[in-house]
């Protein structure tokens, strides 16, 4: 067998084989068994015609053609396990010469992954953001939790505030009219969620149990149901129950209530302390870790090709389709709320593609490169992570993933995840007081701003000092022109006098 590689176009390979007839024997034999089990020869069961009666029957021409749909897909795939190559797409394969006798030759063109250029990823500077965690802030966390504790109560004569619950019936009306979904009795609702359309809740508040109200509204010009934008309506709304939180006292029996491990205020807001530190370091590392790994990448040199950028769009899109799905959506709706068309949504989700896919190939360079491979123990830790998350059984998860061929992909993400980590555990970073960074981010935007000012400015008077220029060179010819004509004028005129 011959196989010529021509890989003169970028992140393409062009393989042109020639097959020998006599390698062709198996696969006509092959051939002939797929389509003895399709035709009915009178004489011969199906699957059972010999070979020879076969080609005389459907011609030798048509068993080569089936023997070639057979066999190339096969060599094809040897060449590309033999040469190492890593194809992106399928190919776009052409048959060369097919005749009964002679060697069969085709083409493949293939899309293969694209070579990564390295930047510097190791050593990457990056800042990292410290917010102290502050007094309030301890406050703060611990009044979260007394409104998670607090108990909604019904309170007697009370007057509608913002932030109660209450129970109300109402009815809507645009030009006295009913209007269908305008009514309803009994509805719960926390005052000032914003909930309904602006004014509504706003005019509750200062209402009493039993009261009732006819509220004036005005819809959005926006609104969802275009029968309604812009229109004005009057409720009639009537007060059926008034409920408030009560919020649980600060005190050590309130801590000992929802806490398994403080017993005191002062213990929980030491613990409280501790978790929202570990929170906020958490954040910054995650914060700084994408900076570092987003440096990086951007210091990489990558051609993608085009194909594997659409092939992360449309994946893009099906992730998209599947949580519309999750709340009770299609595609379709979503297309028509955000006007948008099908090349509309592949188009915005090109840049994300583009970098995904960039991100992926850098990682798995960097993965290839520094020889990061996950353990076994760490592929363990992952199913085990997966099986728990579903609540299966962790062997059962790693059979499903094998006979999927998910494995795989499993073992290259945690490669990415690993790249990833390499990135920010080699970078140099640097702590940075949290206002002491917001304080040199305003001075470099406040520089940035003069600076554009000053070239504008600069562009500014270079365009009226241009302006005055050619007015004056335009204005100057005008006058030795109106002298020239001027002067032969006269001398016309004195030649006709003389004359």
């Amino acid at each position: 067998m011959k196989v010529n590689l021509d890989e003169s176009v970028k992140n393409q390979i062009t393989m042109e084989v020639e097959v020998p007839f006599e390698e062709m024997d198996s696969w006509l034999t092959k051939a002939a068994q797929k389509v003895g089990r399709k035709v009915n020869i009178p004489g011969f069961r199906k699957g059972k015609v010999p070979r020879a009666i076969l080609e005389n029957y459907i011609g030798i021409d048509a068993l080569l053609q089936e023997a070639a749909d057979l066999m190339i897909p096969q060599v094809y795939w040897d060449i590309i396990e033999e040469h190492s190559i890593e194809p992106v797409d399928q190919p776009q394969l052409e048959i060369l010469k097919l005749e009964n006798k002679e060697p069969v030759s085709f083409k493949a063109v293939v899309t293969i992954k694209p070579e990564v250029v390295l930047g510097e990823y190791k050593g990457v500077a990056v800042d990292r953001i410290v917010r102290k965690v502050t007094d309030k802030d301890i406050e703060d966390e611990i009044e979260r939790m007394r409104q998670r504790a607090a108990k909604i109560e019904e309170v007697a004569d009370a007057v509608v505030e913002n932030g109660d619950f209450i129970s109300l019936d109402f009815e809507g009306f645009i030009d006295g009219v009913a209007f269908p979904g305008g009514k309803a009795e009994g509805y719960s609702l926390e005052v000032g969620s914003g909930s309904f359309i602006p004014g509504f809740e706003e005019q509750l508040v200062g209402m009493k149990k039993e009261e009732e109200k006819e509220i004036s509204v005005k819809f959005p010009a926006d609104y969802h149901q275009a029968d309604f934008a812009d229109k004005d309506a009057i409720f009639k709304v009537k007060i059926n129950e008034v409920r408030r939180k009560k919020l649980p006292e600060l005190n050590d029996e309130f801590v000992k209530d929802i806490s398994e491990t403080c017993d005191t205020v002062a213990d929980l807001q030491k613990d409280v302390r501790e978790k929202l530190e570990e929170r906020s370091k958490k954040r910054s590392d995650d914060v700084a870790k994408n900076t570092a790994i987003n440096k990086a990448v951007a210091g990489c040199k990558v051609e993608i090709p085009q194909v594997m950028i659409d092939q992360r769009a449309e994946q893009l899109i099906e992730d998209l389709k599947m949580n519309l799905e999750r709340q009770g959506l299609t595609i379709e709706k979503y297309m028509e709320y955000a006007k948008l068309s099908a090349d509309n949504i592949k188009e915005n989700f090109q840049p994300q593609a583009q970098n995904g896919v960039k991100y992926d190939l850098v990682m798995e360079a960097i993965s290839d490169k520094e020889d990061l491979y996950p353990s076994g123990e760490e592929i363990n830790e992952q199913i085990e992570m997966i099986a728990s998350a579903y609540f299966q059984d962790a062997e059962k998860v790693r059979e499903q993933l094998i006979r999927s061929g998910r494995l795989e992909m499993l073992i290259y993400s945690l490669r990415l995840m690993k790249a990833a980590q390499f990135i920010y555990d080699n970078a140099v970073v640097t702590d940075v007081d949290e206002k002491e960074a917001k304080a040199k981010e305003e001075k470099v935007e406040e520089n940035t701003t003069k600076k554009t000012t000053r070239k504008t400015t600069k562009k500014a008077k270079g365009e009226t000092a241009e302006k005055e220029v050619v007015a004056e060179e335009i204005e100057k010819p005008a006058k030795k022109t109106s002298r020239k004509s001027t002067k032969k004028k006269e001398e016309k005129v004195e030649e006709n006098t003389e004359a």
